[in-house]
């Protein structure tokens, strides 16, 4: 739920004179707002295109390494193999999650304040002031909320690399020591 954005003191205490700057700041501000979650949005479609890419590697390479494990000869060698799925497995994970909020970030409709010339005409400046604030405010909550889904996404794409790295060290190790 967008935040309750109650009219800071500021506002009815502004002098006329001022009120057109502060509308122009507050804006300003909305657009800086509007600026950044385009360009959070922009982040996170290119994140999810290495992430597809590893998760339909490690699908494959999960795959490959449950099979050899199924076809080991010697229980030891099936725990070891099926140890070894375990890291796969877990970058599997991780890049669904990366893939889930890279898109949610990219795909989510962003909230934003709508100032129309009706309120400005019918409240005058300090309320066309008041509903720039808001809007600004609203911008600024949509932005950061795109924001912390990408660093959200990021870590889950970290985590996976370094799972992918020691699921293909394991896998590697494994498929030597077997032949």
């Amino acid at each position: 739920m967008p935040p309750e954005t109650p009219v800071p003191s500021w506002i009815a205490v502004a002098t006329e004179a001022d009120l057109d700057d502060l509308i122009e700041i507050q804006r300003q501000r909305a657009e800086s707002a509007h600026t950044a979650a385009a360009t959070t949005e922009g982040k996170a479609s290119r994140l999810l295109t290495p992430t597809i890419a590893l998760l339909a590697g490690m699908v494959a390479i999960s795959a490959y390494e449950l099979r050899v494990s199924a076809n080991a000869v010697h229980i030891g060698s099936r725990i070891l193999l099926a140890c070894a799925v375990l890291p796969a497995l877990a970058a599997v994970v991780y890049l669904l999650l990366c893939a889930i909020r890279a898109l949610d970030t990219d795909t989510r409709v962003g909230i934003y304040g709508n100032v129309t010339g009706y309120r400005r005409a019918a409240g005058g400046k300090r309320a066309h002031l008041e509903d720039q604030y808001k809007a600004a405010v609203l911008a600024e909550w949509t932005s950061k909320r795109k924001a912390s889904r990408l660093m959200d996404a990021r870590a889950a794409f970290s985590r996976a690399l370094i799972a992918v790295a020691l699921a293909l060290v394991i896998g590697a190790v494994t498929t030597a020591l077997r032949s």
